[in-house]
């Protein structure tokens, strides 16, 4: 595929098909991809952990106790009731996520913003190969992402930060992706060139 062609046409789409899932040799293949991504001092310092079926509903579990972390103590059980099965529908429908996380690095040359970089690299590498495979993505953070509870269950140290939650599927259909295109500034408007 095109490189320039997969990056203006790759789109967020947050619906997927339920009716296809990706195989694992897919999914490994587009982290695979992510891992060709530019690297301080090949450092590499990025953590992939893929949920799907069992493990991604224990993913949910997860998702709806940091959303009821959020009440007051007060709370009456039907709003609890209500945002464990609103937020465990909402990670059901993903076939498949894949959490990114890094590092803080010690003793090594690079800056931790360098290493955040290099993992956000990584991501886009993974998106663009995704979307060449046929699958469509969606990259977020959010509480899920910001949580204690997450590096508690992923099992990740205290320096560690979870940089993206990618979902990954099959579009719904064949339109899903192709029904809207956003329009982005000029480059004009964000270039500064510094010749003299």
């Amino acid at each position: 595929m095109n490189v320039s062609k997969a990056i203006h046409e790759r789109r967020s789409v947050k619906t997927f098909s339920q009716k296809r899932q990706p195989t694992r040799d897919l999914i490994e293949k587009i982290i695979e991809s992510a891992t060709w991504a530019p690297t301080h001092h090949l450092n590499q310092a990025w953590r992939f952990d893929v949920f799907k079926g069992d493990g991604l509903l224990k993913l949910a579990q997860l998702d709806a106790e940091i959303h009821l972390d959020e009440l007051p103590a007060d709370a009456v059980e039907t709003s609890k009731t209500a945002i464990i099965r609103q937020r465990s529908a909402k990670m059901m429908q993903y076939p498949i996520v894949i959490m990114v996380s890094i590092p803080k690095l010690h003793g090594r040359k690079s800056a931790y913003i360098e290493e955040i970089a290099a993992g956000a690299a990584a991501i886009q590498n993974m998106l663009l190969a995704a979307h060449e495979e046929g699958l469509v993505t969606f990259w977020t953070t959010g509480k899920l992402a910001r949580s204690k509870k997450t590096k508690i269950f992923l099992d990740l140290a205290k320096n560690e930060e979870i940089i993206g939650v990618i979902r990954v599927g099959y579009p719904e259909s064949e339109k899903t992706h192709k029904k809207w295109r956003e329009k982005r500034e000029p480059v004009t408007n964000k270039l500064n060139w510094h010749e003299a």
